[in-house]
């Protein structure tokens, strides 16, 4: 699951030496590249990637957190519990009846 959301600022990397990204795509040499969306190891990827997480368990799998920890989602139906979710750093366990199961693998 990656950010679906562009960058709030902007951002330039130099592309990978030995890479020939700059070649690839008729660029210049020398040529900064414009990143338009979070990337690993960016300093502000953590915060895109928790509101993506968050996003599709609370909107989409209308599923809410717990109040005493915002990383673990459940969610209730009339015949009890659905489904629950833990997300730790960037791993998310869970399991839930067949419905809540087949929601959860449109994402993946």
């Amino acid at each position: 699951m990656q950010s679906e959301d562009p960058l709030r600022r902007t951002v330039y990397v130099r592309p990978p030496k030995g890479e020939n990204v700059l070649e690839r795509i008729g660029a210049e040499p020398g040529s900064l590249l414009h990143a338009i969306k979070p990337q690993y190891g960016h300093s502000d990827a953590p915060g895109y990637w928790w509101q993506t997480v968050r996003r599709w368990h609370v909107e989409d799998l209308k599923m809410k957190p717990l109040v005493l920890d915002p990383c673990l989602f459940y969610k209730i139906n009339e015949t009890g519990l659905q489904g629950i979710q833990a997300t730790q750093v960037d791993v998310t366990l869970g399991g839930g009846d067949e419905e809540f199961s087949a929601l959860d693998a449109t994402k993946v």
